[in-house]
C-alpha cells in the first residue's frame, strides 16, 4: 500500500511512527504546511496517565513530573479532590519528545515534504490524488488526515466532528518559594460558574509551574485573575512570568473517523478528552490502531467507530458536568468532596470516574 499522511503534528508522526513498521505499507510520505524551524509548536501541557506514556514511543524518556492527585476548584465554594495510585499520571516535554520522534520517523525511512499545503485529495479511480501548495505528485491507496485546528480538509472531505472551542493561553511561572512536596504532586483546575472556561495550574518542580486557562471571553484578562486565585487558594507568589503561547482549545469528539480510504485523527477531527482536553490518550490509540489495521478494513472500521463512540460518550459527560455547574450555588449541602480512583485507566475514561468514585466519595 502507499500511503499518504497530512500534518506532521503529533497525529501525523505518531500514524508515521506505526505505519513504518506495519509490513503492507511500501511508500510511505508525509506532507506538513509548516517548515522545520516550525516543528514542533508549543504545547498545552503535556499531561498524560501513565498508560498513555507506556503507549506512546519514547516518551518516558521525557518525564518532567508525576501526579496521584487531581484538584478542582468549582468557583470559590467546592472543592472536589481525586486521588489516584501513585504516579498515574506523568507531565512530559512534549516539544522535546517530538523533536525526536520526528527524528526517528525519518531514520524509519518516511519522506517528509516540508512547506507543502494540501488543499484537496480527490478520487482517481482506485486511488486518492492529493493536490496542494508544493505537492509533489503521485496516487495513493490510503489517506490519514493529521492536518490540526482549523479542520478546513475534514470538513471538504466529509469526516464528521462536533465541537465547541475556547481560546487558550498559558504561562510558565516561577515562584518565591518553593512548593511543598505534596503539593508538587497534584493538579489543579478552576472551573468559573458561569462554565464560559476553565483553568488549570501543573507543577513542573518545586519552583517552577504552567498556569493557563480557556476562555470565551477576554483570556488574557482571565489569565490575571486565574494567577491571584491560585496565588491565594495555595500561598504562593509567582514572581517571574515567561514563554506566554497560545491556541485553540476543542471540545467535542468525531462523529466519522472513516469515509472509504480517507481517514481522519486529532484536532482534525476534534479527538479530544472533552472534560481534561487532553487528546494525546485518543490519539495514541487511534494512531496504533491504524499502523496495524490499515489493511484490514473491517477491524479498522470496527475499531475507527469504537474510538468514536467511547469519546462521544466522554462528550456528553462533559455537556452533562457543565450545566451541572450553572445550578444555584444555595443547592450544594457541601463544600468538600474527595474520592479514591486510584489506577491510571480512569483518568483517561472519563464516563467510568463517576461510577468509581461513587463507591469512595467522601463528603465535608
Amino acid at each position: 500500500m502507499d500511503v499518504v499522511v497530512i500534518g506532521a503534528g503529533i497525529s501525523g508522526l505518531l500514524s508515521a511512527y506505526w505505519l513504518s513498521r506495519n509490513k503492507h505499507v511500501s511508500s510511505l510520505i508525509v506532507f506538513e504546511k509548516r517548515p522545520l524551524n516550525a516543528i514542533p509548536r508549543k504545547h498545552c501541557s503535556g499531561v498524560i496517565s501513565r498508560d498513555t506514556m507506556l503507549r506512546i514511543p519514547y516518551a518516558v524518556k521525557f518525564i518532567e513530573n508525576s501526579y496521584n492527585r487531581l484538584k478542582v476548584y468549582v468557583a470559590e465554594n467546592l472543592e472536589v479532590e481525586l486521588i489516584f495510585d501513585k504516579n498515574a499520571i506523568y507531565k512530559i516535554d512534549r516539544v522535546a519528545h517530538e523533536k525526536l520522534l520526528l527524528e526517528v520517523v525519518k531514520e524509519r525511512g518516511v519522506e517528509i515534504m516540508l512547506n507543502t499545503n494540501v488543499v484537496d485529495v480527490e478520487k482517481v479511480k482506485n486511488k486518492y490524488r492529493v493536490r496542494g501548495f508544493n505537492v509533489r505528485g503521485g496516487e495513493f491507496d490510503q489517506v490519514i488526515v493529521a492536518e490540526g485546528y482549523p479542520p478546513n480538509l475534514s470538513r471538504k472531505l466529509n469526516l464528521e466532528s462536533r465541537f465547541n472551542t475556547f481560546k487558550g493561553i498559558q504561562q510558565e511561572a516561577y515562584l518565591s518559594r518553593k512548593l511543598d512536596c505534596d503539593s508538587v504532586e497534584v493538579l489543579y483546575v478552576y472551573i468559573g460558574r458561569n462554565t464560559k472556561g476553565f483553568a488549570w495550574l501543573i507543577p513542573v518542580n518545586e519552583r517552577r509551574l504552567i498556569v493557563g486557562v480557556a476562555s470565551k471571553d477576554n483570556v488574557f484578562g482571565e489569565l490575571s485573575l486565574v494567577k491571584r486565585f491560585f496565588e491565594k487558594k495555595l500561598n504562593i507568589e509567582m514572581t517571574k512570568m515567561k514563554d506566554l503561547y497560545g491556541g485553540i482549545v476543542l471540545r467535542g469528539y468525531p462523529k466519522k473517523l472513516l469515509r472509504g480510504s480517507i481517514l481522519g485523527i486529532g484536532d482534525a477531527v476534534a479527538m479530544v478528552k472533552s472534560l481534561s482536553g487532553g487528546g494525546l490518550y485518543p490519539i495514541s490509540v487511534t494512531s496504533t490502531v491504524y499502523g496495524e489495521n490499515l489493511h484490514k478494513p473491517e477491524v479498522l472500521n470496527r475499531k475507527t467507530k469504537s474510538i468514536a463512540r467511547e469519546l462521544m460518550k466522554q462528550y456528553k459527560l462533559y455537556e452533562l458536568i457543565t450545566r451541572g455547574l450553572k445550578l444555584p450555588r444555595s443547592i450544594l449541602l457541601f463544600s468538600n468532596i474527595t474520592a479514591y480512583i486510584g489506577d491510571s485507566y480512569f483518568y483517561d475514561h472519563h464516563e467510568k470516574i463517576l461510577a468509581k468514585a461513587f463507591t469512595t466519595i467522601k463528603f465535608g
